[in-house]
């Protein structure tokens, strides 16, 4: 059978995916807040459970939020994850696609780089020199030497890489039930609803959320766009009142050395809270899957130019609120706003959209992962809908919702 022949001219200007999602940034970059915001309705209630916070306990936690985001969401994600895109797409499988094609080892075709790959602007044939005088070369070349001859370290990553997607897809399980449900609250906060009720409205509100799959990232991006921008705009007003009414100093939690305290007064139990404070950055994983969905300046621009002020101001502001109130810590969120009952019920609902929104962000990111994992060999063959016509990497896979909805209803 004769080889395929590549040509450069289909890959016209050579932007390929990257270029087709640039087009759609000014529309799409906005939905991408949908997921940043969503945790701090259930952060640090979950956190303090076992215990009424001190004054120092709630600088202390303040800390750790501040410079847990800051270091894992900005500084690991934002600025050096992004950058390793496997020709626009992102995600666990796609840096594997990436260290497999450098080093030689792809195993769809025993290491041979595709003749259209080598026609990609992303692809280089370059991969270290033994006897460069560059100390990141000889790494390089030493460490493509190692996974090209030795199977145990291919083995070894792969099942690394299978460890990791499972987890993020684990999370796309448990984001929708969480979100939902914390939202959902917040009727019993100012009504008398049993917890039954509140378990039931979740549950009709995250199988809406699964049917609504089949119309696509874009369309639904356009829909959630206002619903978060709205939300975001509702924490900020929340913060901005109980900094200025409860403490105003509470800038002062952003230091380092309270996140010390927190840890030197509470020992074991400090450390077993950390599970509730690591909630401020769930999801975000799945920032650099959606790098098939949204481009590298869309995410960067939606969170660092809005979510994470906003952010950080959010859980300022909760944290001011809870130096006069630690005994109401079980219902932060809900019980901190401010301005009667209509706002309240304001909040209450553009809450629960976003915590739909959120859920959906992570949906879609387990579809990215799925089609890499199908594609690379790592997956059972599945039906691939593309819903799309101007982005490939906008999917939907009916049978990867039909499991999640039997997993998140088992659970």
């Amino acid at each position: 059978m004769a080889e395929a022949t590549f040509s450069s001219d289909r890959w016209v200007r050579d932007a390929d995916l990257e270029g087709q999602k640039d087009k759609q940034t000014k529309q799409r970059y906005w939905s991408h807040l949908r997921r940043r915001g969503n945790q701090s309705s259930v952060c640090v209630s979950s956190t303090f459970t076992r215990n009424t916070p001190t004054n120092t306990d709630v600088l202390g936690a303040m800390s750790i939020i501040f410079w847990t985001i800051t270091l894992v969401v900005v500084v690991k994600y934002m600025l050096i994850v992004l950058l390793a895109d496997d020709n626009g797409e992102g995600g666990t499988f796609a840096l594997y696609a990436l260290i497999c094609r450098h080093a030689g080892m792809r195993p769809a075709n025993n290491g041979a780089p595709d003749a259209s790959d080598v026609t990609l602007s992303h692809y280089s044939r370059h991969s270290g020199d033994k006897d460069s005088k560059s100390l990141s070369r000889r790494i390089s070349f030493r460490m493509k030497q190692y996974l090209a001859t030795r199977a145990g370290a291919q083995v070894s990553l792969l099942c690394l890489v299978l460890f990791m997607t499972s987890m993020v897809l684990g999370d796309g399980v448990l984001t929708p039930a969480q979100s939902v449900l914390g939202a959902v609250y917040g009727l019993q906060v100012k009504t008398s609803v049993s917890q039954g009720v509140v378990v039931g409205i979740a549950c009709a509100i995250v199988v809406m959320i699964f049917m609504i799959q089949s119309f696509g990232t874009g369309r639904i991006g356009v829909l959630f766009a206002p619903i978060v921008l709205i939300y975001f705009l509702c924490n900020l007003i929340i913060a901005i009142t109980n900094m200025t009414r409860y403490n105003p100093r509470i800038f002062k939690a952003l230091s380092p050395h309270y996140a010390y305290y927190y840890f030197r007064d509470n020992r074991h139990l400090g450390w077993v809270q950390c599970s509730g404070l690591f909630l401020a950055i769930t999801g975000t994983e799945a920032t650099y899957a959606d790098l098939g969905h949204f481009s590298r300046s869309a995410i960067r621009l939606s969170f660092l130019g809005i979510a994470y002020p906003v952010l950080i101001l959010t859980y300022l502001g909760q944290a001011a609120w809870l130096t006069q109130f630690p005994d109401q810590v079980s219902s932060t969120f809900y019980a901190s706003i401010p301005y009667g009952d209509g706002f309240y019920w304001f909040v209450f609902v553009f809450a629960t959209a976003a915590a739909c929104v959120a859920s959906q962000a992570m949906i879609s990111a387990a579809f990215s992962i799925v089609k890499q994992s199908i594609t690379l060999g790592c997956f059972p063959q599945l039906t691939i809908h593309h819903v799309s016509k101007k982005v490939i990497s906008e999917l939907y896979l009916l049978r990867v919702v039909g499991f999640f909805n039997l997993l998140w209803w088992w659970k």
